[in-house]
This record gives C-alpha cells, structure tokens and sequence, in this order.
C-alpha cells in the first residue's frame, strides 16, 4: 500500500512542484538516496516496463527500499504542506492554530 500511495502522491505532483521538490531537496556535498527513488519513480511512468522497486532493490541492495519510501513520503507532504501555508489562507490558520496549542501546552503565553 505504501509503494502505490507513494507512486500516485509522485504522479499527482505539478511540473512546478516536481522541480520546486527537487531544489529542495538538493544537497552539493552528498547524494540523497531518497531523491534517487524519487527519479526513479519518475521515470517509470514514462516506462511502465520498467518495474522502480525491482530497479532500487538491484541498484541499491544495501538500502531499505520501505524505509527510503517512508522517508521520500515525510519528506514530499512535509514540502506539499508548507508550500500550501505559504499559499493558502486556511493552511495558514490552521498552521498558526498548531502553533498556539503547541505553546499552550507548554505554557508559553506568547
């Protein structure tokens, strides 16, 4: 369930939001294996032969193919929910909701 929720949440994305992901996730001092899944599942809608998993596992049979894919899912709705409180007032307030409770608790006043 995972790997289906994870290809269509990939396939779901704009072109704009494809490449704002990729600029964020970019790091010059090392390879994300993640970002390598994320190309990877990428690719294969223009390849539906080509089974990622089977491909991942093969490339990377050191690296947990479930453990990247959970990470590659935090990662991506972590980005898609901050590019919408950027943009979107209910995301905002609900944002700023959160925030306010978080401080509740902690009996930060302020």
């Amino acid at each position: 369930m995972l790997f289906q929720d994870l290809e269509k949440l990939i396939f779901s994305l704009s072109t704009s939001e494809k490449k704002h992901f990729s600029s964020y996730s970019k790091n010059v001092n090392a390879q994300k294996i993640y970002m390598v899944l994320f190309e990877g599942i990428l690719l294969s809608k223009n390849n539906p032969i080509s089974n990622w998993q089977d491909n991942f596992k093969k490339n990377y049979p050191k690296s947990s193919l479930e453990s990247t894919s959970n990470y590659l899912l935090k990662t991506l709705t972590d980005f898609l929910i901050q590019n919408r409180i950027e943009q979107n007032s209910w995301y905002q307030q609900l944002h700023g909701l959160m925030k306010a409770q978080l401080c509740f608790e902690r009996s930060i006043p302020d």
